[in-house]
């Protein structure tokens, strides 16, 4: 095949019994690039990717609903820094920021970004908040600022009450 060539190709998929192609008549047209990206898009089945989106919504609450332990102006904190409009919004939101935080910390570990250490996903909790801290420091100092900024000051306000940098509100 000649770099730049165009190619025909569809898309088969199999869930369950359930066979799919797409487009349903036809081929799509388009070169090695446009194939590999459709391949990326629909590498798994849009009824997987709702189910696991719906799994980690339930996570998220789960998670937010044990920041409901916080001390009451810990909470106020965190809304004021988030600035969702309600306390639990807020808590969910930072559930949110910590996911990105921890999930982009775990993606540069695995592309072996300057020593970035891997979760431990067989211990229950993270690491100790001030551990946690300083890894996402370690990445937020070569860059990553607009994900572990406000994931270290939620972090930090969480798990240290009054003890915070002043800092911006985000809103989401």
């Amino acid at each position: 095949m000649i770099a730049g060539a165009e190619i025909r190709f569809a898309l088969y998929q199999k869930a369950d019994d359930v066979h799919r192609r797409w487009p349903a008549a036809g081929f799509i047209a388009g070169g090695i690039q446009d194939l590999a990206a459709l391949l990326s898009a629909a590498s798994l089945p849009k009824e997987e990717i709702e189910c696991t989106s719906d799994d980690v919504a339930v996570l998220i609450d789960e998670a937010a609903d044990g920041l409901e332990a916080l001390p009451e102006m810990t909470k106020q904190q965190i809304d004021s820094r988030i600035n969702r409009g309600s306390i639990l919004k807020s808590l969910k939101t930072a559930m949110v920021i910590w996911l990105n935080a921890l999930l982009t910390q775990q993606r540069l570990h695995g592309q072996n970004v300057a020593d970035i250490p891997s979760l431990d996903f067989t211990r229950r909790a993270l690491p100790l908040h001030s551990e946690q801290i300083a890894i996402w420091r370690r990445i937020q100092a070569e860059n990553w600022r607009a994900i572990f900024d406000p994931a270290i000051e939620i972090l930090e306000i969480a798990a240290i009450p009054n003890c915070a940098r002043p800092g911006r509100r985000w809103q989401t």
